[in-house]
This record gives structure tokens, C-alpha cells and sequence, in this order.
């Protein structure tokens, strides 16, 4: 698994995550031919009912397409916005955001087109 993740999202490194825990499994990293600089990354991340990932970024745009349930995504500067089943929103990069589960767990594809070499989630400095 080439995701590097940092400090505080360890816990979402996990494939086998208990239920209770947030857990992502990539489901494809692959380098791009026509893009050398750059791998496509495709991932899946299951958040339990209630809970809140923290704050962080991305060198560069996140796709996310929800599968089931309902999560709401907090961007710095932004309105929260509440993503359901079958919706899909795009975060661009670098933007600071978090997200949080009500009652029901959320499950979540993740698609990114990402630098080689870079962090993939990088903690704020503030």
C-alpha cells in the first residue's frame, strides 16, 4: 500500500479496521502513462456511525462518490455540505476539510489523481 499517511489519520491505514473504527482499503494505485508525474489512486473509506475525521489536506483534487449513507463535509471557508447515497462532490486541492457521520455509518469511494512522491493526507499547520 503506497498511501503515506500522517500523524493523526494512522487510524485510517487499516484494511482490517473493526467496525467502529474509520478504515480505508485502496482499491487501485496505478501510475498514468500519460501523466509520468502522477498516479491515479482509488480508494474505499468506511466511517462508522458518528464520528468525526480530522482536519487535513491533499496536494491535489479528491473525488468522492458516496455508496451508502450520509456524511457531512466540512471545507475550511465553506458552508458544510451533507453528502447522501449516490451523490459525489469534488474537493479541490489543498483545501482544508473534514468530515462527520451521523447515526448511520457512511461508505465512501475516494479517486485522486495524485503527485508522485507527496504525502497523500497532510496535516494542517495551524
Amino acid at each position: 500500500m503506497r498511501t503515506i499517511i500522517i500523524g493523526l489519520l494512522l487510524v485510517l491505514t487499516s484494511n482490517t479496521a473493526s467496525a467502529d473504527q474509520p478504515s480505508v482499503k485502496n482499491l487501485l494505485d496505478s501510475p498514468l502513462n500519460a501523466i509520468k508525474s502522477h498516479n491515479v489512486i482509488m480508494s474505499k473509506l468506511n466511517v462508522p456511525a458518528n464520528t468525526a475525521l480530522p482536519r487535513h489536506y491533499h496536494p491535489s483534487e479528491e473525488f468522492l462518490y458516496v455508496i451508502s449513507g450520509e456524511t457531512t463535509l466540512k471545507i475550511d471557508g465553506q458552508a458544510d455540505l451533507t453528502l447522501k447515497s449516490g451523490m459525489a462532490h469534488k474537493i479541490p486541492a489543498n483545501a482544508v476539510h473534514s468530515a462527520a457521520t451521523g447515526n448511520a455509518r457512511s461508505e465512501i469511494i475516494v479517486f485522486r489523481v495524485h503527485p508522485k512522491g507527496q504525502a497523500v493526507v497532510m496535516k494542517p499547520k495551524d
